[in-house]
């Protein structure tokens, strides 16, 4: 399943005038709430690394499903964040215990903050609540753009170096190192990254050469700061068929686990070797939510369905 948290905030003051954004965006709260929810039915985060193996074969890395032994009654699933990102705010490192933490400037001032930030926020949850996380699993973070990661300008006007003046190649050398101690401070606490690719293009109006573009700049500019990463995650769900020359290009440039949101995008999962794996996700939030109605989503009605009812009932007078 994936996320696409935002500040309460944002998410509300656009209800009336954006029902696409409404509709497939959750707030903070909501998603604390779903969260507990998914504890509280023996849902278990775990780590993708824990369902495949690379395996190194005729010249390439690739994937084989592992035995997954989770706790008995425990039902697995592996959670993605996308879209996430820092306008008003950027994360680092606590001193005081090197745990992540966002720094929001509110009315002028910093405040540091574990509460409104998707990866603050899971971070904590895992360490107050036992059996939601098997190996210290978290998420899987689909970067795309290297502009802003974590908050940290990391490529923005990187090639052009020389008509910068040095105080700012400073503060650019800076911004990538600290990014840099983030991704890894992330990784060892049991986050995964994802290629979102660099400027989050559309597959269904790019070519081959556009795409190698792209994916230059992903290497340049994101990939430098969060590591190698096997996973790809298409933007806007558009998947694109194993035949075409930009898959066999994305599959051998490393990227063997390929996530969309499309139910087309599932193949026959096996045990066997296989050259890549597709993987369909599903999106929590309140379009996806009300439109099924099973055991699965019934149990974020709560959350997610009903107060949002509740809340436009009161705003167009209906109450009960």
């Amino acid at each position: 399943m994936y996320f696409r948290p935002i500040p309460n905030e944002k998410l509300y003051s656009l209800d009336s005038n954006n029902k696409k954004f409404y509709d497939s965006f959750i707030s903070m709260d909501e998603f604390k709430g779903v969260l507990d929810v998914l504890h509280k039915n023996n849902y278990m985060i775990i780590n993708i690394a824990d369902l495949y193996d690379q395996v190194y074969r005729e010249g390439s890395f690739r994937v084989k499903r592992k035995i997954l032994n989770i706790p008995k009654g425990k039902i697995p699933f592996v959670l993605f964040v996308d879209d996430f990102g820092y306008s008003s705010s950027r994360l680092i490192i606590d001193d005081e215990d090197m745990q992540v933490k966002m720094i929001k400037v509110k009315n002028g001032n910093e405040e540091i903050t574990e509460d409104n930030n998707v990866i603050t926020i899971i971070n904590k949850f895992v360490r107050e609540n036992e059996g939601f996380s098997f190996n210290n699993a978290k998420g899987v973070l689909s970067i795309v753009d290297s502009e802003s990661i974590f908050g940290y300008n990391t490529g923005r006007n990187i090639s052009k170096r020389s008509r910068i003046s040095t105080d700012k190649i400073k503060k650019l050398s800076n911004d990538i190192y600290e990014a840099k101690r983030i991704a890894d401070n992330l990784k060892n606490d049991g986050w995964i990254f994802a290629c979102n690719t660099y400027g989050n293009i559309d597959f269904k109006d790019v070519t081959l050469n556009l795409v190698k573009n792209d994916m230059d700049n992903w290497y340049r500019y994101v990939s430098n700061i969060i590591g190698y990463t096997n996973l790809f995650v298409y933007p806007s769900g558009n998947v694109i068929d194993k035949n075409d020359e930009r898959f066999k290009y994305l599959n051998d440039s490393g990227f063997n686990i390929f996530c969309s949101s499309m139910k087309k995008m599932n193949n026959k999962d096996c045990f066997k070797i296989q050259p890549y794996v597709n993987i369909s996700r599903d999106l929590i939030c309140y379009d996806i939510t009300s439109l099924h109605h099973n055991e699965y989503y019934d149990i974020l009605k709560d959350i997610i369905i009903n107060p949002r009812k509740a809340k436009k009932l009161y705003k167009e007078g209906f109450r009960e």
